[in-house]
């Protein structure tokens, strides 16, 4: 007989989350989703560059999931700031742009040679 797998989420903490995006309704969904995995928190959720700075400093997310465009900034801005804020931050940018210089500008301000469309 065969005992069954322990969840994940009793030997790690679980990944903090912090959303960006200037769409109320990618939030939203992406909230939905994220906290579907008890292997992930969201801290809290924001369109705002200012504010989401002040959280990033106050709520010390593992991970930001950032839009390209956000109210006050663009997102590699906001990305930038983000990683002098907390330099161990991953950020991932949410995006349908499909533009070079737009996948370029936000894998540089992420410090990143990976990305992914969604």
């Amino acid at each position: 007989m065969t005992t069954p797998e322990p969840e994940l989420a009793q030997y790690h903490e679980p990944t903090r989350l912090l959303l960006v995006d200037i769409h109320a309704i990618s939030r939203t969904s992406s909230r939905l989703l994220l906290e579907s995995f008890s292997t992930l928190r969201v801290l809290g959720e924001t369109s705002d560059y200012l504010e989401a700075m002040n959280m990033v400093s106050v709520l010390q997310p593992d991970v930001v999931l950032i839009s390209m465009r956000v109210q006050g900034a663009t997102g590699p801005e906001a990305a930038k700031q983000i990683l002098k804020i907390k330099p161990n931050t991953k950020v991932i940018f949410l995006t349908l742009f499909d533009d070079p210089e737009y996948v370029r500008s936000a894998m540089d301000a992420a410090k990143t040679r990976r990305v992914a469309l969604v």
